[in-house]
């Protein structure tokens, strides 16, 4: 419970940092062209998922999740401290990609250790527990956001947002060590079932960034407002979703969120208005970020989480490299070609996870 409480105040306020900066370098960095948007976030997620199938591994081996998880945080905060430097592409593509490397670092050994500080019976709850912290600093943000936007530099917001991410570091020193059997991991192997490896990895190509919703907001000053949206919602779902995979199992809650996802893409193409859109986009993603590691923590050996989640992560980051670059180029193609293309994708996974016997 202990690491619970404090893994989940540490994602608060890490939350709280990267929403009030992420919407400004969106804005930004779409000046110089949608297509650095795209490039910005496959490279990003890229890396962070390389890292995470790396670092999951280390933590099988040496069964130390603390000095990875607090090196992971630290380097996001540098990476947030980037963009205090005149802003360019090369900048705030730079500043996402160290903060990313962070993320990589610490979330298959923060992850594993979540699963193994509760019962199976309740890994959906303490990752809904942990999601729904996180995104309640990710409304956080942008609720500062919109209150300083007007009033402040940008450069001044983000030396602001660097006070919480801070703070973050200092309450992982509270993070306790859970006892584990010390493996040394063999040469890659899945782990996780081929189909439902399949069926994530199709999702994750349809799981383009909110960043793509975001940029339909008329102006800068609307863009926080339709985050806030998709932040709240998000949060609400991540709980509940929790508590659902617990009762009613994998494939049901996880169906609902593919639906959700096609709705969220049909009604941004045919609205062209985030704010609708938003809605059933922040629920599926709430059900994205916390079903597959719930169930992951529930199919997986003790000895093997750290590797499993790290897979997972590796295997689904390329997949939103290859989404997220796709995306970015497609919109400049074709009207609304990012949502056609999420459409798609989103449409293939559900169809093999009915076809599919996983339950």
């Amino acid at each position: 419970m202990r690491n619970l409480i404090v893994l989940s105040l540490v994602s608060f306020f890490q939350d709280v940092s990267s929403e009030m900066i992420f919407p400004i370098i969106t804005y930004i960095i779409a000046g110089y062209g949608i297509y650095y948007f795209g490039i910005m976030e496959g490279v990003a997620e890229l890396t962070s998922n390389i890292l995470k199938l790396f670092s999951g591994r280390i933590y099988d081996r040496f069964s130390k999740a603390k000095p990875l998880v607090f090196s992971g945080y630290f380097l996001s905060t540098l990476g947030k401290s980037l963009y205090l430097f005149p802003f360019s592409p090369l900048i705030i593509i730079l500043g996402r990609f160290i903060d990313r490397l962070g993320k990589g670092i610490r979330t298959s050994p923060r992850d594993a250790l979540l699963s193994l500080s509760v019962k199976k019976e309740y890994q959906g709850r303490v990752f809904g527990i942990h999601r729904f912290s996180d995104t309640l600093g990710a409304i956080t943000g942008p609720l500062i956001l919109i209150f300083l936007v007007e009033r402040l530099s940008p450069k001044s917001i983000i030396l602001l947002a660097l006070i919480p991410a801070l703070l973050a570091l200092f309450l992982i020193l509270f993070v306790v060590e859970v006892r584990k059997v010390r493996i040394k991991p063999s040469h890659f192997s899945l782990i996780l079932p081929g189909n439902l490896l399949i069926i994530f990895s199709l999702t994750a190509l349809a799981n383009i960034s909110v960043g793509f919703f975001l940029l339909e907001s008329p102006s800068l000053r609307q863009l926080p407002i339709t985050y806030l949206l998709f932040n709240i919602f998000y949060a609400l779902s991540s709980l509940i979703a929790g508590y659902l995979y617990d009762r009613l199992g994998f494939k049901i809650v996880f169906s609902a969120s593919l639906i959700l996802l096609l709705i969220a893409d049909a009604t941004m193409i045919i609205l062209g208005n985030p704010y609708i859109p938003i809605i059933p986009f922040s629920i599926f993603y709430g059900i994205y970020d916390t079903v597959p590691k719930a169930h992951i923590g529930k199919i997986v050996g003790n000895e093997l989480k750290g590797s499993a989640y790290g897979n997972f992560y590796f295997i689904t980051g390329l997949c939103l490299f290859i989404g997220n670059i796709s995306a970015g180029f497609l919109s400049n193609l074709v009207n609304h070609g990012e949502f056609i293309f999420s459409g798609i994708f989103a449409s293939v996974s559900l169809l093999i996870l009915h076809i599919n016997k996983h339950r």
